[in-house]
C-alpha cells in the first residue's frame, strides 16, 4: 500500500532555464511587448499554467529573462582580452548586431536611474572603475583623461551599435574595425597633447 509521503510532486514539465529561452526568443522576435503568458505559453507548446509553477508570475519572468540576456551580452564583451582594450575591439557592436531585440531593451528603453555622460559607464559597465583604471595605466593618462577617453569611446561605439541595432547601416567587420581603432587613436592623440 502507497502512503502519502510516497507519492510524488508531479515533475515541473518546463525548467527555468527552458522558460527563459523561450521567453528570449518571443523578445527576439517582437520585442518586450511580445513577451505575455499566453504568448510564453504558444512558444512552449502548452498551457500558460506550467510557467507559474516555476515563476511567481510574469514580472518575475521579465526580471530573470533579462537576467539571462545581460549574461550573454557579457559571453560577447567580458574576458577578451585587457580591459584597456575594451574600446579598441567591437564586441558591443556586435551583440547589437547579433542581438538588436535585446541590445535595445538593455541600452536604448529609458531606465529610471538617468546617468550623467560621466557616469554613463557605470550604466553599462560592471567595472568602469577597473577599466579606467587599466586604461590609465596602458595609455599613461591622468585619471580625468582616462575617464574622458571611455567615455568618448562609448558614445561612438555606441552610436554604431546603435545604427547596427536598428538596421540603420550593414555591418561590415574590417570596415568597423578600422574605424573604431582610427578614433580611438585620434582621441588618444588629442588628450595626450592637452
Amino acid at each position: 500500500m502507497i502512503g502519502r509521503s510516497d507519492i510524488l510532486p508531479p515533475k515541473p514539465k518546463f525548467t527555468r532555464t527552458q522558460i527563459i529561452e523561450a521567453a528570449l526568443n518571443l523578445i527576439r522576435h517582437g520585442g518586450m511587448p511580445a513577451l505575455t503568458s499566453r504568448s510564453l505559453g504558444v512558444e512552449l507548446g502548452c498551457s500558460s499554467q506550467p510557467i507559474f509553477t516555476e515563476f511567481k508570475n510574469m514580472e518575475e519572468v521579465r526580471h530573470e529573462t533579462i537576467k539571462s540576456a545581460r549574461t550573454l551580452y557579457h559571453s560577447y564583451v567580458l574576458g577578451k582580452g585587457p580591459d584597456s582594450d575594451a574600446f579598441r575591439r567591437i564586441d558591443y557592436i556586435r551583440f547589437a548586431k547579433d542581438e538588436p531585440r535585446l541590445f535595445s531593451i538593455m541600452f536604448m528603453t529609458p531606465k529610471e536611474n538617468e546617468y550623467s555622460l560621466s557616469d554613463i559607464l557605470s550604466g553599462v559597465f560592471t567595472n568602469t572603475g577597473d577599466l579606467i583604471a587599466s586604461v590609465q595605466r596602458d595609455y599613461a593618462l591622468s585619471f580625468e583623461n582616462a575617464q574622458k577617453l571611455c567615455v568618448s569611446m562609448w558614445l561612438f561605439i555606441h552610436g554604431i551599435a546603435s545604427l547596427c541595432a536598428t538596421g540603420m547601416t550593414n555591418f561590415i567587420e574590417d570596415e568597423v574595425k578600422l574605424l573604431v581603432n582610427e578614433t580611438f587613436d585620434n582621441t588618444l592623440k588629442k588628450l595626450k597633447e592637452e
